[in-house]
């Protein structure tokens, strides 16, 4: 047996499961037998058994699923193992994925696309994971089995690219592109992909260019173009989308609208950004949720309209959570107004919360905040009083990091 499989196997719950009680009473029913009468093998039983288990997110009914396919020497077929990949992407067990797929001494171009988007999917360890995965994509390439990427594979590693803000790796994926059969301006998602890639590595006009090359457009392409403008600063002409969207008969969606949002906030377009909110639900009837709603905290707190903030987030439909409050928070610092940080901050640590307020998990941005409002009016008996009270609740503060690529030339 191959070591990586057995150092699989090791995990207790293997173990456990494989000694027998492979189906409790709770799991029968989601989980049939996968073989046949006869004893043999049922692939497409496991890959059935293994579908049913990602749409309820179950974890350990998969895990059930991966020992009764080993048990019963389905391991060697391509479409189990590539659904496992799957599946244990998708649940955030990234490393068994992994253990999956070098025990596989076939694969297929799915089997790499699963396992290179299981790399790009993960939230948590995401600057390492798309590492591997521009690892595994360069391997794809040079593997003797002469696997070719698909669309899928290109989507996946650009992804990758635009998280890890890696405009050499981006350039050469794209310069890839280019040389193969695709015309990245004709493929909606490849051109959608590009389009993030740039403006998330801060080449904008480049996103520009090929966002105004492309043939096809869909709701995404659009709300990408969006955000990169916003982030950019260039909110006049992300606002200009709008229109440009509309003429070409696709609807905007609720991300749209917080990408929107955004370039009014760093474009310091107040007027508009109320105007379109207020559009939002009368003009393209959408209901705003949580974050538009915390987009116009931010708007009108960065312009300094901290009052009319204020009275925004009471007078709310949905009860606020600790986000907008924040924001409001930093806002009366950057401005100088005391006396609301010290209401809202007030508001963060529960000590006057107001009625229509989420449960708000305190952390430790919030202490250090309002003992900084009271810092800088010399309130050192406040200060110590809010310093105390974050040690009784054993809260630490994390430390901060932040990661650029830079270029290097040679001697």
């Amino acid at each position: 047996m191959p070591a990586s499989f057995s150092k699989a196997i090791d995990r207790p719950w293997f173990k456990e499961q494989a000694r027998g009680n492979l189906f409790g009473p709770n799991t029968r029913a989601a989980a049939p037998a996968i073989t046949t009468s006869s004893g043999g093998p049922r692939p497409y039983k496991a890959l059935q058994s293994l579908s049913r288990s990602q749409s309820l997110s179950t974890l350990w009914l998969g895990r059930q699923v991966h020992v009764k396919a080993f048990k019963s020497g389905l391991m060697s077929n391509l479409l189990v193992k590539t659904t496992l990949i799957h599946f244990y992407a998708n649940n955030k067990d990234i490393l068994l994925a992994r253990s999956v797929f070098d025990e596989m001494t076939e694969r297929s171009s799915a089997t790499w696309n699963a396992m290179i988007k299981g790399y790009t999917s993960q939230r948590e360890r995401s600057k390492k994971c798309c590492r591997e995965a521009l690892v595994l994509f360069r391997d794809m390439l040079n593997d003797v089995s002469g696997q070719i990427p698909t669309d899928t594979t290109m989507v996946c590693v650009l992804s990758a690219c635009s998280q890890l803000g890696e405009i050499y790796s981006g350039a050469c994926v794209h310069g890839f592109i280019e040389k193969t059969i695709w015309v990245p301006e004709s493929d909606v998602f490849i051109g959608t992909g590009l389009v993030d890639m740039y403006a998330k590595c801060g080449y904008i006009d480049s996103a520009l260019s090929i966002f105004r090359l492309m043939s096809v457009k869909n709701v995404l392409t659009w709300t990408a173009m969006g955000t990169g403008l916003a982030v950019h600063g260039r909110g006049k002409e992300a606002l200009e989308l709008l229109d440009a969207m509309e003429d070409s008969g696709i609807k905007p969606n609720p991300v749209t609208f917080t990408s929107l949002f955004s370039a009014c906030c760093h474009s310091g377009l107040v007027e508009e950004g109320l105007h379109l909110f207020h559009n939002m639900r009368s003009r393209f009837g959408l209901e705003p949720q949580i974050q538009h709603y915390g987009c116009i905290v931010d708007l009108l707190g960065r312009a300094g309209y901290l009052n009319e903030a204020y009275d925004f987030i009471i007078e709310m439909p949905i009860k606020p959570d600790a986000v907008l409050w924040r924001s409001l928070l930093s806002a009366c610092t950057v401005h100088g107004d005391l006396a609301m940080a010290e209401k809202v901050g007030k508001i963060l640590l529960r000590l006057e919360p107001p009625k229509n307020s989420l449960h708000m998990p305190i952390t430790s941005e919030d202490y250090i905040a309002l003992s900084n409002v009271y810092a800088s009016t010399g309130r050192w008996r406040q200060v110590e009083m809010v310093r105390n009270k974050m040690k009784l609740k054993r809260v630490e503060t994390k430390p901060g990091g932040s990661y650029i690529q830079t270029v290097c030339s040679s001697p």
